[in-house]
């Protein structure tokens, strides 16, 4: 292979299946390896060479440029060759793909690889619709085709040698109507791979995609927003970036805390970085997405307003507010996570007992929400007798059972806190900036701490699921016998809440 032919299909596989740079695979005869670290031209120039063999993942984010259907059938090429002109069929003639549009690649063992290529990027997760209707009208498992690529499922590169068998890995012609497929010479392959563009996702979409919103149990799949290259580029290196820094959850969530509390960015060039760690941050404490739009906003406009030296000269403010308004929507939409949500949280005795000393139900309710919710957002103990200070939204509180009414809310966070059972660290703090912006008074989000000490006697307590909608109720049941209970509570409150428990 001479140079120039080379260097061009070296470009042509990043521009077709590379997104992602910081994982690969490599086959060999009886296994694949997943190598950290990033792919590199020189990787794809040793694949091409046949000295060895490399595959793709996608990043955790799922953002790809093309979708892979692996006809995988155990020692049947024959039936493999009918499983896949049967799915060149039901692409073309069913969703109406264009022929030319539809890529058939010998795997070099047992099967092949039938794949659409796009012009701009896409989540995978998005596709998933078409790959199961595909199965269905298919009559086909999913053991027969599988789905590639995936973070977890990556894919071998085509144009190099399967390690086990030594077979060329070509592309290759089809006939639909003979239901026959020709496997490409190395150079045919080559010049297969050089003539391949992409379709239009825009119009995929439009043509495929979206027929899939009318199945209410598959709407959920539908991922609307389309990137180009350059913007997926982008949030791939910002992710990968969070992902693979030497820094833990932990102090990550120091610093995007650094960040809350000062109300701006602390360092330069990081208004990208941050606004996509705030926005998985808030995401995860249960923040609406204009709610984290707007406090991520007001640490725009502070960054601005007294910090300006921290954001790029050519960056204007509303550019800046675009591109906050654009990372949320994606964090939201994809669901993009800065670590594994902590749902479930372990509850103990003597914090049930305070919480039940209190003498009216709604209080007890509220301040059982405000323990859970501190337990799972606050990282770390200031002492042994406090727990971080977290900011709870009166959204969340009263999605946790609680009033709709916010000046109730406020009047009964505001009894807790006369109990000191609770501290409002902030309140009514006046955002300057957004309060210039929008031309009204606009506040930051108020900040708790609990106070409800810390475990006694070696309390191992119990695991608090994440979808009990009656958790308190269940836990007293978990702690106090019926005698226990009843001399905290009234007989309204045991007949109408509690009993059912006993």
């Amino acid at each position: 292979m001479n140079s120039d032919l080379e260097k061009s299909l070296v470009a042509k596989i990043n521009d077709l299946f590379i997104m992602f740079r910081q994982e690969y695979l490599e086959q060999f005869k009886s296994n694949y390896v997943t190598r950290k670290g990033a792919i590199t031209d020189w990787h794809i120039k040793q694949h091409l060479s046949q000295h060895r063999t490399f595959g793709i993942k996608l990043g955790k984010q799922g953002l790809t440029k093309f979708v892979t259907f692996d006809v995988d059938v155990r020692d049947n090429l024959e039936h493999a060759e009918y499983i896949t002109i049967q799915l060149v069929k039901q692409i073309h003639e069913y969703y109406g793909i264009d022929l030319d549009d539809i890529h058939v690649e010998f795997s070099g063992n047992k099967g092949y690889h039938v794949s659409i290529f796009f012009d701009e990027v896409m989540q995978i997760d998005g596709l998933k619709s078409l790959y199961y209707e595909l199965l269905e009208r298919l009559e086909l498992t999913m053991h027969e085709v599988e789905f590639r690529p995936t973070s977890s499922n990556g894919l071998k590169l085509p144009l190099s040698k399967h390690r086990k068998t030594n077979k060329f890995m070509c592309f290759c012609n089809f006939d639909i109507d003979a239901e026959r497929i020709y496997h490409l010479s190395e150079s045919e392959s080559y010049e297969y791979l050089l003539e391949i563009e992409p379709i239009k996702l825009v119009d995929f979409r439009d043509l495929v995609i979206n027929d899939f919103r009318d199945k209410e149990d598959e709407q959920n799949d539908i991922v609307e927003t389309i990137l180009n290259v350059k913007q997926a580029n982008e949030y791939e290196s910002l992710l990968s970036q969070i992902n693979l820094q030497a820094k833990s959850v932990i102090e990550l969530e120091r610093e995007i805390v650094k960040v809350i509390e000062d109300g701006h960015l602390t360092y330069a060039s990081s208004r990208h970085r941050m606004t996509l760690l705030l926005s998985m941050f808030f995401k995860e404490q249960g923040f609406e997405q204009d709610d984290t739009i707007e406090f991520i906003n007001s640490i725009m406009l502070n960054t601005f307003e007294s910090h300006r030296e921290l954001i790029s000269a050519d960056t204007t403010q509303e550019y800046a507010l675009k591109e906050v308004k654009r990372l949320v929507t994606l964090a939201y939409e994809r669901d993009y996570k800065l670590n594994t949500k902590r749902k479930d949280v372990r509850i103990y005795k003597h914090e049930i007992e305070m919480i039940l000393s209190i003498k009216q139900l709604h209080l007890k309710k509220l301040m059982f929400s405000m323990l859970v919710h501190s337990k799972r957002y606050a990282n770390n103990k200031k002492s042994s007798h406090e727990y971080a200070s977290f900011y709870m939204p009166y959204s969340i509180m009263t999605r946790m059972g609680n009033s709709s009414n916010r000046s109730r809310l406020l009047k009964y966070l505001i009894e807790l806190e006369s109990l000191e059972l609770i501290e409002i660290t902030s309140r009514n703090k006046i955002d300057l900036a957004k309060t210039k912006s929008a031309n009204r008074v606009v506040s930051h989000p108020n900040r708790y701490r609990v106070l409800l000490g810390s475990n006694q006697d070696n309390d191992k307590g119990i695991l608090l699921k994440s979808d009990d909608t009656d958790a308190f109720e269940k836990c007293v049941s978990k702690f106090f016998k019926k005698g226990e209970v009843r001399k905290f509570i009234s007989r309204k409150e045991w007949e109408n809440t509690f009993s059912k428990y006993y």
